[in-house]
């Protein structure tokens, strides 16, 4: 099997390429695209730009991000933890603790 490299094939190609033989393999490279054994394993190894969907942030996930990151919105977020702490310290409800025996319980 013959394959031919060129610097903009990325490591999906070139895996295919070099693992479809069953026999044999000849690289051939160009020394004007890839002066060294070093610039070859970066070009073979390149990742493309390709990723699935769910590797990119939507633009609800960013401008959540950024709105996180304003100092007003973290000053408002740490007082109302604040606020609920006390509410719940001085929170009282009897009737909550109140239970209702009926008939069949009894």
């Amino acid at each position: 099997m013959y394959v031919l490299h060129s610097k903009i094939a990325n490591r999906s190609v070139n895996y295919v390429a070099l693992t479809r033989q069953t026999k044999s393999l000849s690289l051939y490279v160009s020394k004007d695209e890839t002066t060294s054994e070093s610039h070859l394993i970066c070009q073979m190894s390149r990742e493309d730009g390709n990723k699935t969907s769910l590797c990119f942030a939507t633009q609800k996930d960013i401008e959540k991000r950024q709105e996180e990151n304003t100092l007003t919105i973290s000053l408002k977020r740490g007082a109302e933890k604040v606020i609920t702490k006390l509410k719940d310290l001085f929170h009282k409800n009897e009737d909550f603790y109140a239970f209702d025996q009926t008939k069949e319980n009894r």
